[in-house]
């Protein structure tokens, strides 16, 4: 049986669900490790069941698109990535082995959604986090908050 992904709401709250009775109970996310499967009990039932308590700002999309990464600061080289998950405040993609790529550099990432209009993304990022080829990166912020194009593209899932 896999982990069951629950995410934190606004105030760092998790519900925790019984698959086993359907009961339900609201837990401070702060009491249990993140991103991370364990095991809970149930407090009606006492059946344990697997879950994996997610805490980001914004929902993730996995996706997979074939994109272009351009280095900003330091400045550098393009190179063709694959761009494999979207959230409205960034995106994580695969880089070549040598991307060279650092927490903290200043990127340009472009790629073109799948929806009707084959949106053209091209936002600067900052480099929030690397593992091998997986880059993570945080858009820049926007006049006017949110990309539309992104909010509009996540919200029909």
């Amino acid at each position: 049986m896999s982990a069951t992904v629950i995410f934190t709401d606004r105030d760092g709250m998790v519900v925790l669900h019984c698959p086993s009775c359907a009961k339900s109970r609201r837990e401070p996310a702060a009491k249990f490790p993140t991103n991370v499967p364990f095991k809970v009990d149930c407090v009606a039932c006492g059946a344990s069941y697997e879950i994996q308590i997610e805490v980001r700002n914004f929902f993730r999309k996995e996706i997979a698109f074939e994109g272009l990464m351009t280095r900003l600061d330091p400045s550098g080289l393009s190179e063709k990535v694959a761009v494999v998950n979207l959230s409205y405040g960034g995106c994580g993609f695969q880089a070549s082995e040598k991307h060279g790529l650092m927490k903290g550099h200043l990127i340009k990432v472009s790629f073109t959604l799948d929806d009707a209009m084959k949106t053209m993304i091209r936002k600067e990022a900052t480099v929030r986090f690397v593992k091998d080829r997986y880059v993570g990166c945080e858009f820049a912020p926007t006049v006017g908050g949110m990309e539309p194009d992104i909010g509009f593209y996540l919200w029909k899932l």
